[in-house]
């Protein structure tokens, strides 16, 4: 047979036309930082004033060169640089081969408000000798430094003329065990900042608790991380200075009475004081079939609003503050609490508003997750009934 023979590609390095470039084995990662090299992950990028106007103090990882190396920044805003025509840097490396403290002035830039929570890209070119490696990057523009309101700082999508500080705030929770992953994208391909990535069941998006975006009528589609079709679509109007939740629930074995699905709830946080509000959802699997009824199985008292719950229904209510309550999930509906029905007891403080949702575990066991409003997602299990009701 015989053989196919190719050319050769050679990227990264110079050589003369007829020469063997030297092997290049360059390789750069691009961060942030004044004084000290930090990974760029697609959060903040801060913009600070500087003597000669505003700059972003970039750095990076080299591996495979040789001390010093040459650095030439870009700072893009939505595609645009920002940075005019900069010129490399001579730059010495750390023993980790890492930089920090080389600007990028943005020249272009009249007023850093301007672009609170857009999109900025940072490319780095790094030389050593013949060859040179490039990365890029992209994060959003955080300048609350400057008095801008950073509370927009995780919007992407075309504004509709909100206050900045009355946009929505939109949030979710992974409450199906057996559904993988999940990512969030706009019917229009946006996936917004921070993007929803990668979520994982009992954990909850994003981890300040809440992204802002601008008041408007959406379809938010998911996708199991990875596919490139959505699962499902959700059509919602978000509306201005409301919060959102967007919960994944179900299973996707055929014929089970909950199906999989993304319920997206509005949440009124203007809690009267000294209350605390709760919201109670039902998306246990194992019991799709079944109302669920929530008791305080310690005094008796009804929660959710002495509402029986069927799959994917919810009940806000609210109770005083402070108030310990210890729930029991009537699975059986025996009118007794019985092994697997109690969990422990939580309270809340005045003004907070707490989502406790009923699923279950990957092991199939019910649970009861609590979302919070700092976005942390506490799990309980089961306990031994306490004193009977």
């Amino acid at each position: 047979m015989r053989a196919l023979l190719l050319p050769l590609l050679w990227t990264g390095c110079a050589g003369g036309k007829d020469a063997r470039p030297p092997a290049c084995d360059l390789a750069v990662t691009v961060g942030t930082g004044s004084n000290v090299f930090a990974p760029l992950t697609g959060g903040a990028i801060a913009i600070d004033r500087g003597i000669s106007g505003w700059v972003v103090a970039l750095a990076g990882r080299v591996q495979g060169a040789a001390d010093p190396v040459a650095v030439l920044p870009t700072v893009l805003h939505n595609g645009r640089p920002l940075d005019g025509s900069p010129r490399p840097t001579d730059v010495s490396l750390d023993d980790d081969g890492e930089f920090a403290g080389v600007p990028a002035l943005l020249v272009d830039l009249a007023d850093p408000c301007d672009i609170v929570g857009g999109v900025l890209e940072v490319r780095l070119a790094v030389t050593s000798g013949t060859c040179t490696a490039t990365a890029s990057r992209t994060g959003w523009a955080d300048v609350a430094a400057t008095g801008c309101d950073s509370d927009t700082a995780t919007d992407t999508a075309t504004d509709t003329g909100a206050p900045p500080g009355e946009r929505p705030k939109l949030r979710a929770l992974h409450a199906a065990a057996t559904l993988p992953p999940q990512s969030m994208l706009t019917a229009d391909g946006n996936a917004g900042l921070p993007p929803l990535e990668g979520l994982s069941f009992g954990i909850g998006w994003p981890r300040d608790g809440g992204a802002r975006r601008p008041a408007d009528d959406f379809v938010f589609e998911f996708f199991d991380t990875g596919e490139a079709a959505p699962w499902v679509e959700v059509p919602g109007t978000l509306a201005a200075a409301r919060a959102y939740t967007l919960l994944v629930v179900g299973t996707r074995t055929a014929g089970s009475p909950a199906p999989a699905d993304v319920l997206l709830f509005e949440d009124d946080l203007d809690v009267p004081t000294p209350s605390a509000r709760i919201r109670w959802t039902h998306a246990s699997v194992q019991h799709g079939a079944i109302a669920l009824s929530i008791t305080d199985a310690v005094n008796g008292a009804p929660q959710a609003g002495g509402l029986a719950l069927a799959f994917g229904e919810t009940a806000v209510v609210d109770v005083v503050a402070d108030t310990e309550i210890t729930p029991w999930i009537d699975r059986d509906e025996s009118g007794d609490c019985d092994p697997g029905e109690a969990f422990a007891s939580f309270q809340r403080g005045a003004g907070d508003s707490f989502h406790v949702v009923l699923a279950d575990d990957t092991n199939g066991d019910l649970v009861l997750i609590g979302h919070t409003l700092d976005g942390s997602t506490p799990i309980r299990s089961t306990i031994p009934c306490p004193t009977s009701p």
